[in-house]
């Protein structure tokens, strides 16, 4: 009987351990924890000097050091290296590949959805730079779309005006992705196009936003249209949002 009871006051503990989030893991103690989660496949690094994958619609390569010699670029896993102190995050960066585990005082391993909660609630709750940080991790995060989370940061006006710039310009390359709208024509009357384009962005918000938004939705140069919705997104306009929600089939 004793030794049952032990089992269950042993599982107790387990399940009670399971249960606590991942933001009170990690705020634990102060240091530096190594927050590791499965990657998309297409995204690889070195784990020190840089990460490349597909982020919407091309390829981007995310330099940290240009004085790093590279190393071989190994998809996964993400690395997300979180700064605690005093009991608060204080910065957060993204790795992939192999880890040096010396780098961190503690390891925690996140499945892909709990991993994607916790940066959400940071870039939805947390001041500026620190959501910003959250954007890039949240990116690599294997099998989740936080398109609907991040229309949500972007429709907020409790939110600073650059987080709601950054979330709108991944937003663009999702939707980019979606559209089809990867290829880059380096033609010269392209090129023309595409800075008529960004010519209009430049005019008053009243003038340039309802043009902006007609050709993101209907141009039939792609383009015109990829410069129209990123363009439509820095202006942070709301309306703006509303058209980015259309074009990813959301509400």
């Amino acid at each position: 009987m004793r030794t049952l009871s032990r089992f269950f006051l042993i599982l107790i503990v387990a399940r009670g351990a399971t249960a606590q989030s991942l933001t009170q893991r990690i705020l634990g103690s102060d240091g530096v924890v190594d927050v590791v989660y499965p990657s998309r496949p297409e995204t690889c690094g070195d784990g020190r000097s840089y990460v490349r994958g597909v982020f919407g619609s091309r390829a981007t390569t995310y330099e940290y050091d240009s004085r790093d010699a590279r190393g071989l670029c190994v998809h996964g896993p993400a690395h997300a290296a979180v700064t605690v102190m005093n009991g608060e995050i204080t910065r957060i960066r993204l790795f992939v590949g192999p880890r040096d585990s010396t780098l961190a005082a503690r390891t925690i391993r996140a499945t892909p959805s709990e991993t994607a909660e916790w940066l959400e609630h940071i870039i939805e709750s947390e001041r500026s730079p620190l959501a910003s940080q959250a954007l890039l991790p949240l990116m690599v995060v294997d099998g989740v779309t936080p398109w609907q989370a991040l229309l949500n940061v972007a429709r907020s006006d409790q939110r600073p005006v650059d987080l709601r710039r950054n979330v709108l310009m991944w937003l663009s390359s999702a939707i980019d992705a979606r559209l089809g709208l990867d290829g880059d024509d380096e033609s010269d009357d392209a090129q023309v196009r595409a800075q008529a384009v960004y010519s209009i962005s430049q005019r008053r918000r009243s003038e340039s936003v309802p043009t902006l938004m007609e050709l993101a939705r209907t141009s039939r140069h792609a383009e015109v249209r990829k410069a129209a919705i990123y363009w439509l997104g820095q202006t942070a306009d709301p309306r703006a949002v509303n058209v980015y929600a259309e074009l990813l089939g959301l509400r």
